[in-house]
């Protein structure tokens, strides 16, 4: 089962919204403006490699949040070590951060907080907009090989009818985010997604025929 390109410029449309819902929470957290540069969305890929940006480095740390309710799915957050420097320096600047393997806890708490956002901001719109009921699990949070991460998603497709990839630029005064963010659902969502463009049209021919007296 596919979107339609309709479909999918709909589904554009409520993931651009959550995104600007996300940066201005983001603005809050770092007390600066931060402004969504850049956002991209693809439902479905040939290579699982295509779902990480490029240049991404070989240590990825991936946040994870079951979707639950009536619509079941799972979003994967990725930032590379480069990304995770600079999300420290911006959400807290001259604080002291882990310089060994792996993550500190200045980072881990950070990260949390940034997947709680995002993935707050992308379910509230879906659960809105959909007219259904969804919420967000308690976020994980773990450091994986490309490889690895790799292999993960992929063996997610096993899962999941629909998986839609969003590769967005944070900007702010100090510096550029560009999270890999990768949604896997049910065939609901479509059914979903569907019922929506169908009500948005039958909405369109209303006011299209609507006759003004007076």
């Amino acid at each position: 089962m596919r979107l339609s390109e309709y479909e999918l410029d709909i589904t554009k449309e409520l993931i651009s919204i959550a995104l600007a819902n996300a940066a201005d929470a983001f603005s809050k957290m770092a007390g600066e403006k931060v402004l969504v540069q850049q956002f991209d969305l693809t439902l479905g890929t040939p290579d699982a490699r295509a779902v990480l940006p490029e240049g991404f480095e070989d240590s990825l740390h991936v946040l994870t949040t079951e979707v639950k309710g009536n619509l079941e799915g799972k979003s994967y957050l990725v930032f590379n070590q480069s990304d995770t420097k600079r999300i420290c320096n911006v959400f807290a600047p001259g604080q002291a951060v882990h310089t060994g393997d792996g993550l500190g806890e200045l980072e881990e708490a950070l990260l949390l907080e940034l997947d709680n956002i995002l993935s707050a901001a992308v379910i509230t719109q879906l659960s809105n907009f959909l007219d259904t009921f969804i919420y967000g699990g308690v976020p994980g949070l773990r450091t994986l090989s490309q490889a690895e991460a790799l292999s993960r998603f992929g063996a997610e497709t096993q899962h999941f009818d629909v998986v839609f990839h969003i590769h967005a630029r944070f900007k702010s005064y100090r510096t550029n985010l560009q999270p890999s963010f990768i949604w896997y659902f049910k065939s609901e969502f479509l059914a979903a997604i569907r019922v929506l463009v169908q009500n948005k049209k039958q909405m369109s021919l209303l006011k299209s025929s609507s006759v003004k007296i007076g």
